[in-house]
């Protein structure tokens, strides 16, 4: 019976040990695909696709901004053509 308890104790060690195994292989195959994806940026490419937008948002701001004051002076243009022919 004490050779069957021990047999059987082991087993179970060797399970646990072949469990805790399997977690770790698991967890070193995550972490090295977490590296690759830091090597390759793709875990920065949404902070890269922000700084893109706001880029795109302060150029079209520039152009309003440009548009703006054509206008303005076109405008001025038109108010001063009325007054000379007022």
């Amino acid at each position: 019976m004490e050779e069957e308890t021990e047999v059987e104790e082991l087993l179970r060690q060797i399970a646990l040990a072949k469990h805790k195994e399997l977690r770790l292989k698991a967890e070193k195959t995550r972490l090295r695909d977490e590296i690759g994806q830091l090597e390759a940026g793709t875990l920065w490419s949404r902070e890269e696709q922000t700084q893109q937008q706001l880029a795109g948002v302060r150029w079209t701001k520039e152009q309003l901004e440009v548009q703006r004051k054509v206008e303005e002076d076109i405008l001025a243009k038109l108010g001063e053509s009325l007054k000379e022919q007022v």
